[in-house]
C-alpha cells in the first residue's frame, strides 16, 4: 500500500548527493582552515551539506512562510481603507459599492494567498526535515558499523539508537519550523513601519511591548538550552544503565542485585524528570507570555491613543487590532519554534560528533565465494587493540593462521582471557593488524 520512490527520493540518491556535498564542504574546510588531523569540524558544516542537498525543496518552504506572513500583515492595509470607505458612504451617499466590492475580494484574495503558503511552508518544510532524518538515520547505522573499538566505547549501541530515534527526531523538527523565526522579522518589520505611518507615535508603545516580550524570551531561550544540556547527560545515563542491565540480567538475578540496579536507573530517571518539568514549566510560561502578547501591544497603544487624542479613529482602531492580531500567529509560534531549533542544534552538535567518531580499518579482504572453498582465511596475522586512542604495538593475537571450510561448524574453547573474543574481533576489523592477512568469500546473492 505504499508508492514506490524513484529519483531523487530514494534514500540512495539522497546518500550519495549528501556524500558528494559533504566531502566538497569538507574539502573547502580544510583548504580554508589548513585543519590538523585531529581538528574536527563543526554541525555548520554538515548544516551547509543539508542545505546543498535539499536546497530547492527546503527555500522554497522559506519563500512560502515570507508570502503568508507578508500577506497577513498587508491585510490590514485593505481593511483599514474599507472601514474608510464605508464611513466615506455614510456621509456621501453618491459612492457607488464598486470600491466596497473590490476592497472584499482584495481581502479575501490575500487570505487565500497567506492560507496557500501556510500549507505549501509547512508541507515542504516537513517534507525536508523527514528526508533529512531518512538520510542521516541511513548514515548513523552505516556509521556505527565501521566504528573501532575507541568509537564503540564512546558511542555504545545504546547511545547510537537514541542518537536515530531521539535526536534526529529533534532535527526533523527544527528544520520543519526554523523558517517561522526569519521570516518573523520581515513581517515584524514591515508591521513597525505600517503601524508608524497609520498611528504615529502611539505606535511605539505596543511595539516596545513586543520588544520587550521578544528580548525576554531569547534571553530565556539560552537557560533552556542550558537544561536542554543536562537533560540529555540524564537520558544517556539512564539508556546506558537500561542497556548494561538488559546485558547482564542473568549475573543481575543469580546475586539478586534487582534494588541496587532499580535505585540506580530510577537515581537517573528522577533527575531526568526534573530538568524535563523544569523545561516544561519554562515553554509554558514562555508560550503564554507569547500568546497575550498581541492583546498587551494592542491595549497600550489604544490607551495611548485614548490619552494623547490622536489617530483615534474608527479605521485606525480596526486597522491596528487586525494588524496586531496578523503577528499573533508568528508570536504564538515563536516559543515552540525556538525551542524546537535549540533542541535540534544540540542533537546536530551529536550527530557530527558520532560521525566523526574513530572507524576501524577495513583490512579484511572480500573475494567472490566461487574463489575458494572456504569461508574465512587467516594467514601468519599479528593483532593487537587501539590503546587509549594511540596504536601502541601491543601484539595480543600473534601468528595467527586458520582457514574455516564453508558449511563447516567451528566451536572456539579456551580459559578465560585466552583471546577466544580477540580472535572473533579480529575476523571483524575491530583490532588493529601488525602482520598478515584476513580474507572472507563471500556471496551478496546469499545475504
Amino acid at each position: 500500500d505504499l508508492y514506490y520512490l524513484v529519483g531523487d527520493l530514494t534514500i540512495e540518491e539522497m546518500c550519495k548527493k549528501f556524500e558528494a556535498n559533504m566531502d566538497r564542504r569538507i574539502l573547502e574546510w580544510k583548504k580554508k582552515k589548513q585543519s590538523q588531523p585531529e581538528e574536527r569540524f563543526t554541525k555548520y558544516l554538515v548544516l551547509r551539506a543539508l542545505n546543498d542537498t535539499f536546497f530547492k525543496t527546503y527555500w522554497s518552504a522559506g519563500a512560502f512562510r515570507v508570502l503568508c506572513d507578508t500577506s497577513q500583515v498587508l491585510n490590514p492595509l485593505l481593511v483599514r481603507e474599507l472601514v474608510k470607505h464605508v464611513n466615506a458612504q455614510q456621509t456621501d451617499p453618491t459612492l457607488g459599492p464598486g470600491k466596497t466590492i473590490g476592497y472584499c475580494i482584495g481581502i479575501s484574495l490575500l487570505l487565500i494567498v497567506s492560507s496557500l503558503g501556510n500549507c505549501n511552508c509547512l508541507h515542504l518544510g516537513m517534507l525536508s526535515g523527514a528526508q533529512a532524518k531518512a538520510l542521516l538515520t541511513n548514515l548513523c547505522y552505516k556509521k556505527s558499523f565501521k566504528l573501532s573499538a575507541k568509537g564503540n566505547s564512546e558511542f555504545p549501541k545504546g547511545k547510537v539508537n537514541s542518537l536515530v530515534m531521539t535526536d534526529l527526531a529533534r532535527i526533523d523538527m527544527a528544520l520543519g519550523v526554523i523558517h517561522f523565526l526569519w521570516s518573523f522579522i520581515i513581517a515584524l518589520i514591515i508591521a513597525i513601519v505600517i503601524l508608524l505611518v497609520l498611528v504615529g507615535a502611539p505606535a511605539l508603545v505596543g511595539i516596545a511591548t513586543c520588544f520587550v516580550i521578544i528580548g525576554y524570551i531569547f534571553v530565556a531561550n539560552k537557560y533552556l538550552k542550558s537544561l536542554r544540556r543536562k537533560t540529555i547527560a540524564f537520558v544517556d545515563n539512564r539508556v546506558g544503565g537500561v542497556r548494561e542491565v538488559v546485558n547482564a540480567m542473568k549475573m543481575i538475578k543469580l546475586y539478586c542485585w534487582e534494588v541496587p540496579y532499580f535505585k540506580i536507573i530510577e537515581k537517573y530517571r528522577n533527575d531526568e524528570k526534573k530538568h524535563l518539568l523544569k523545561m516544561n514549566l519554562f515553554k509554558a510560561s514562555m508560550f503564554s507570555l507569547m500568546t497575550s502578547t498581541g492583546v498587551l501591544a494592542t491595549m497600550f497603544t489604544f490607551l495611548t491613543m485614548y490619552g494623547v487624542g490622536k489617530n483615534f479613529k474608527s479605521y485606525n482602531i480596526f486597522s491596528s487590532v487586525a494588524l496586531f492580531n496578523s503577528l499573533r500567529q508568528p508570536l504564538t509560534v515563536l516559543p515552540s519554534a525556538t525551542a524546537y531549533v535549540i533542541d535540534g542544534s544540540i542533537a546536530l552538535d551529536r550527530i557530527t560528533a558520532f560521525l566523526q567518531a574513530d572507524e576501524k580499518e577495513e583490512y579484511v579482504e572480500h573475494h567472490e565465494i566461487q574463489e575458494s572453498e572456504n569461508s574465512i582465511e587467516v594467514e601468519k596475522a599479528t593483532f593487537g587493540w587501539d590503546l587509549d586512542g594511540e596504536i601502541a604495538k601491543q601484539e595480543i593475537l600473534k601468528d595467527i593462521s586458520l582457514s574455516i571450510k564453508r558449511g563447516e561448524f567451528v566451536v572456539i574453547t579456551g580459559a578465560v582471557g585466552t583471546g577466544k573474543s580477540s580472535l572473533l574481533s579480529s575476523i571483524h576489523c575491530m583490532m588493529i593488524k601488525y602482520l598478515g592477512s584476513v580474507k572472507v568469500y563471500w556471496s551478496q546473492s546469499s545475504l
